[in-house]
């Protein structure tokens, strides 16, 4: 099953579709005669369905489990990503492909596989959602960019389109069907069952950590999506050739799966996730570094810190929601931070891209995208240790409560 999830994460929206946007920017761009902000815009269109869709899919396999919601997710993804061929001078008809992508995509994402994870290990969840997401989407974030390089070279950019989604069925309709959903067993739906622990969506946004949370990972990884996005054009930009800026923006990537598995085992043996906040001042030094420094060193000890922040920012809602608020409505109240944290980082390539077209270089977004950083820090650090949340009597119980192991136990 870990291997299910991990697999799955590595096929699923971020790596195929985000991860390979700033290999497809100029390509298509040139082909359509498109200006990078009407480009970046599908990625706004993919997080405004996003916003709607995350929720509703985590309710989904709330309701009927992980693994029917992924497998058609999958197929339905699979086949939206292959019809981005036929994107054409109608931005109308281009955005409604990405929509259609986005919302597709929403149904076998992350936020969908870890849930098992949450069930089925109630101990040293930090270490295991970390090694399935993290090493699941961060190297799909690393390999998919040169998969993508090298169709292109070859191939165009429509044939890429459409390899990628066979690579997305290919690979990952098999690896979802290895998932083992204890929400479709026994206990998980019966409704005379125990409830599983923990509070509703609507009992968790009564509490400040839900919109902490909220807003801390929406600036970081808002600001930080908009720097992944577009660091390959702005490196070339720079006059760093293509493989090269390539190979920056994978080590990034690598960076950020590697150090969420380090988060991950620091939140295992914190009380509260108040201590990251020193990782996105890190990631502050590796902007400036990769937007002004010069020497391929220092850009890769700016893609370094950059994965240190990014790592930081993706690896924190799978490890704290459930410590905060328990597993009982875990995808739901993940979906509806994730959406919309998604719909940030929807805006921000936007915007990053409008900042380029009017002033012919990123150095005023990179500065906003440092505050945004420093923001997300600040609400970290004001964060509330993890404790049981009382809401009408019932507590969140604790990730590892006697009651969730006895349950997932059978």
């Amino acid at each position: 099953m870990i291997v299910g999830c991990a697999v799955g994460n590595l096929v699923s929206v971020t790596p195929v579709l985000n991860g390979t946007f700033g290999i497809f920017l100029g390509p298509v761009t040139y082909a359509l005669g498109w200006s990078r902000t009407q480009f970046s815009a599908v990625l706004l269109v993919m997080a405004i369905v996003g916003v709607g869709g995350y929720p509703i899919a985590g309710r989904l396999a709330d309701r009927y489990g992980v693994r029917p919601v992924a497998l058609i997710g999958n197929v339905v993804f699979a086949l939206c990503v292959a019809g981005l061929a036929v994107s054409s001078k109608d931005r109308a008809l281009t955005y409604a492909l990405y929509a259609l992508a986005g919302l597709a995509g929403t149904l076998s994402s992350c936020l969908l596989l870890m849930k098992p994870i949450s069930l089925w290990f109630p101990r040293h969840q930090g270490l295991l959602f970390a090694v399935t997401g993290a090493f699941g989407i961060n190297i799909g974030i690393a390999l998919m960019p040169f998969l993508a390089k090298s169709l292109l070279a070859d191939h165009g950019w429509r044939e890429t389109y459409v390899a990628l989604g066979a690579l997305t069925f290919l690979v990952g309709f098999p690896a979802m069907a290895l998932l083992r959903d204890p929400a479709l067993g026994k206990a998980f739906v019966l409704e005379a069952g125990p409830a599983l622990p923990g509070l509703t969506l609507r009992e968790a946004r009564q509490h400040p950590a839900f919109w902490l949370l909220m807003g801390s990972v929406s600036l970081g990884a808002g600001s930080l999506s908009a720097m992944l996005t577009h660091m390959v054009p702005l490196l070339t930009d720079r006059g760093v050739s293509l493989n090269a800026a390539t190979s920056v923006f994978a080590t990034t990537a690598l960076c950020n799966a590697s150090w969420q598995i380090v988060i991950g085992a620091m939140l295992d043996r914190t009380g509260s996730p108040r201590f990251a906040g020193a990782f996105l001042i890190a990631a502050i030094i590796g902007l400036m570094l990769i937007g002004f420094a010069v020497g391929s060193t220092w850009l890769f000890v700016g893609a370094v810190l950059i994965g240190i922040g990014s790592g930081t920012e993706y690896g924190l809602l799978p490890c704290v929601i459930p410590r905060y608020f328990g597993v009982r409505s875990f995808s739901e109240i993940y979906g509806t931070i994730f959406g919309v944290s998604v719909l940030v980082s929807g805006f921000t390539p936007v915007l990053m891209g409008l900042a380029y077209d009017m002033r012919g270089n990123y150095d005023l977004a990179l500065v906003l995208i440092g505050g945004a950083l420093l923001c997300s820090a600040l609400l970290l650090i004001v964060m509330p240790s993890y404790r049981p949340l009382r809401l009408a009597g019932r507590s969140t119980d604790a990730p590892g409560d006697t009651r969730l192991a006895a349950m997932t136990a059978h």
